[in-house]
């Protein structure tokens, strides 16, 4: 075996890591890790309270006529002290304490899902003949339990075998959020690729890096590297991630962890995977916007900060997974605490009844069990006005049941758009960008957001997509959330930011606010477990890195930005009342020297 070489650690004690050489076999080989800055790399929820009622009333303007009807709004209202948890401070809590234990460890483990033939009928149908198995487990030892295999694999029924001249479409990524029944969350980093090709059919396999750290560039960066030693070999595989195992997770922002590989001829080959901060990342935004149009994704929007179950329907795994990961990085700074799932499994459809708020996707062909749910016969989209017709008339079961079933429910098609609730009725003589737009801000002002809020947003997407796709209009279309995000409740800090959050800064907050039509759905937002952990997070020092130390994308630069553009904002705003001002002053100076010539 080699002897390791000794690299010296940095002067600014960035946690930059002792150089470690992993002991392998002759046939596999050596890897040398450590953390490294980019700085260095340049020279080498609390118990339910009542809301403020006070606030929480419409109050009369010009604008009266775009608030929603107040009775829908107080129900959401009363809907968010209910669904408020403190599931976040759970995580972040539980995050600590896995980079913080004293044998360090970059992920918590790791494992091959592969399919396994379980049935020689020819009679049998692909999704009884194949079942997923896990068929490799990292570290071996690990006695902790796995959700079921089929959560990882979730087209698993579908083109189970792969011929060798059958078009293959890629690799395809994909995260999905694991909850166990004491509210601890972890992560599941997954890909799913197709092992080395033969003579003979090949059936997919996917591999999942298990951590509670949500990092998904980071991750999903470490998992690419496994799927190329998985290809080779499992013994390969087994001896990469033993080398990068007890390697501590490189928590400062824009350090990277570097394996440098050295294979059995002496040659080495120089690995990067990089932190590239807490957010998934918003990359694709704008493909998937211009797919599902602006008006949609505002739709989706409205439905996640109301709490809604959202169910997104796609053709691939791939196209449903980069969906639903960017409108859940679309929400940042605020983070979706509920339940979360890419791409719901073949055989776990009933996921999609859960009661309680959630944001999942789903492939197209597994939509048939689901007809009652996604279906709406009725002829009213408003569920509390389709109650009040059945409590008239004689209450059809079936029908009830059905109502029930899709109360604050939403579905979306990537490419069909919003089929329930259903859209306004199109009127032919209508242009079709105006009734898209006209149905977005129904439905929207159901959520509770004002017309021209939502107005005001669908414009912001639209003018961030006017020159085409690409990572620029990523950038604007994170740019468009931000702006809208400040002004409906960009002025917290002047409201109090270092207060503890209760009532009385909710008020404060709500009151504030410059435009009367907003405060309602302010004083719903301020009720919603997003929203709340939102705040709570800001206050917390440790939260703010210093200036410049921010990844792009990450939580905090998005907060950093947030602040700054609410403050071009509120300076805009102040100037463009200077010249009414200057004008009011000119003519009390003009009636002041009138009033003393006629003395």
């Amino acid at each position: 075996m080699e002897k390791p070489v000794d690299i010296p650690e940095n002067s600014d004690n960035s946690g930059e890591l002792d150089n470690q050489i992993a002991e392998c076999s002759s046939n596999c080989c050596s890897h040398e890790i450590k953390d490294e800055s980019t700085e260095d790399r340049k020279s080498q929820r609390e118990p339910l309270q009542e809301a403020p009622q006070a606030v929480v009333k419409q109050e009369l303007s010009s604008d009266a006529e775009d608030l929603p009807g107040s009775g829908s709004l107080e129900r959401r209202l009363t809907r968010a002290r209910l669904v408020r948890r403190r599931t976040l401070a759970l995580y972040d809590n539980q995050v600590k304490a896995f980079v913080s234990r004293k044998a360090p460890q970059l992920f918590e483990s790791a494992f091959l899902v592969e399919l396994k033939r379980v049935s020689d009928d020819v009679n049998c149908s692909p999704r009884c003949a194949f079942k997923p198995i896990i068929t490799f487990r990292f570290p071996s030892e690990t006695t902790a339990p796995i959700s079921p295999p089929e959560l990882f694999f979730p087209d698993f029924s579908h083109n189970p075998l792969i011929e060798p001249n059958e078009f293959w479409r890629g690799d395809e990524e994909f995260v999905i959020a694991l909850t166990n029944h004491i509210a601890e969350r972890k992560n599941a980093y997954c890909i799913k690729f197709l092992p080395t090709r033969n003579d003979e059919a090949v059936s997919p396999c996917v591999f999942v890096v298990i951590s509670p750290i949500k990092s998904a560039n980071f991750y999903l960066d470490l998992a690419r590297n496994a799927v190329a030693y998985a290809k080779s070999s499992s013994k390969s595989l087994e001896c990469f991630l033993k080398s990068v195992f007890n390697q501590p997770f490189p928590q400062k922002r824009g350090s990277c962890l570097v394996v440098v590989e050295k294979g059995t001829n002496g040659t080495k080959r120089r690995l990067e995977i990089k932190n590239l901060g807490t957010a998934i990342g918003k990359r694709g935004i704008s493909e998937v916007m211009q797919r599902m149009s602006p008006e949609i994704v505002v739709c989706v929007i409205a439905a996640l900060l109301g709490d809604q179950r959202v169910l997104i329907a796609g053709s691939t795994v791939g196209e449903v997974a980069q969906a639903v990961q960017c409108l859940e990085a679309l929400l940042l700074p605020l983070v979706w605490p509920h339940t979360y799932v890419p791409v719901v499994p073949d055989n776990l459809t009933d996921l999609a009844h859960n009661p309680t708020p959630y944001l999942m996707g789903i492939l197209r062909s597994n939509l048939l069990p689901l007809r009652d749910l996604i279906v709406d016969d009725t002829n009213n989209n408003d569920n509390n006005d389709k109650i009040q017709v059945f409590r008239k008339e004689v209450p059809n079961k079936e029908m009830l049941e059905t109502i029930v079933k899709q109360m604050d429910f939403m579905f979306v098609d990537i490419d069909n758009g919003l089929i329930n609730p259903r859209p306004e009725h199109f009127d032919c003589s209508k242009d079709r960008d105006a009734w898209r737009t006209q149905s977005a801000q129904a439905y929207a002002q159901k959520m509770g957001i004002p017309k021209k809020a939502s107005a005001n947003l669908i414009k912001g997407f639209k003018g961030a997509m006017a020159n085409g796709v690409g990572p620029g209009a990523d950038v604007k279309v994170e740019n468009a959330m931000l702006h809208w995000y400040a002004l409906l409740f960009g002025h917290y800090k002047s409201a109090g930011a270092n207060t503890e959050w209760g009532d009385k800064i909710k008020a404060k907050l709500i009151t504030a606010h410059p435009n009367p039509t907003m405060r309602p759905y302010l004083a719903y937002l301020c009720e919603t477990a997003m929203f709340t952990e939102w705040v709570e997070k800001r206050q917390r020092s440790d939260s703010s890195p210093p200036l410049g130390e921010e990844v792009c994308g990450s939580e905090e630069a998005l907060n950093r930005k947030l602040d700054e553009i609410s403050t071009q904002q509120l300076h805009s705003s102040s100037n463009s009342s200077k010249p009414f001002s200057s004008l009011v002053t000119k003519v009390s100076n003009v009636l002041s020297f009138t009033g003393s010539r006629k003395k």
